[in-house]
């Protein structure tokens, strides 16, 4: 299997004896078929100049959305916690898009996506192939943010379920390689 974890200080994305470290840790196992998506996806995007088409359908919220829904008949205390995870992700990645999501190659499109659609949530314009990146982004992400511990040991399992549900939607959550367009 593969795993998440953020990296360490002095890079490397291992090592560290320190309890600390590993128990504040999201270690997230993410399945063949999305890691193969990302490195495709970055080679599509790095070496064969394509990017994905943007405003994406379905966008973050309506994927979020349609797997927080996926949950059915949730009790108050899980449903408050799928909320907050919602809330949390198109949080996430608002704020983290341009900087830390995109490659290089995407920042052009970001920029004339952004004027077209003045006032928009990023979270509605972009879709699965974002999303997807944010979640295996989230690890070191929430590291950096020193989200408290009870907060990470609820967040894990949510994301697990999350990456899970997309696999299994991969069809609808995805692009093939013959519908990404040609970098200007």
């Amino acid at each position: 299997e593969f795993y998440l974890d953020p990296p360490r200080e002095g890079g490397g994305g291992g090592g560290g004896d320190s309890d600390d470290e590993e128990t504040s840790a999201i270690k997230l196992s993410v399945p063949n078929t999305l890691q193969k998506q990302l490195l495709d996806e970055g080679d599509r995007i790095t070496q064969g100049g394509k990017l994905v088409p943007l405003p994406r359908k379905p966008s973050c919220r309506e994927i979020v959305d349609a797997f927080i829904d996926s949950r059915g008949g949730l009790d108050l205390v899980e449903d408050k916690m799928y909320s907050e995870l919602k809330e949390g992700i198109l949080r996430y990645m608002n704020c983290s898009v341009y900087m830390v999501l995109l490659y290089e190659e995407e920042r052009a499109s970001h920029d004339s996506m952004v004027k077209a659609h003045p006032g928009v949530p990023l979270f509605d314009l972009y879709g699965g192939e974002h999303l997807l990146r944010l979640i295996v982004t989230l690890p070191a992400l929430l590291r950096k943010a020193e989200v408290e511990q009870r907060s990470v040991v609820a967040i894990q399992p949510r994301l697990q379920e999350l990456l899970r549900f997309m696999e299994k939607s991969f069809n609808t959550y995805f692009l093939p390689e013959e519908k990404y367009i040609k970098a200007e």
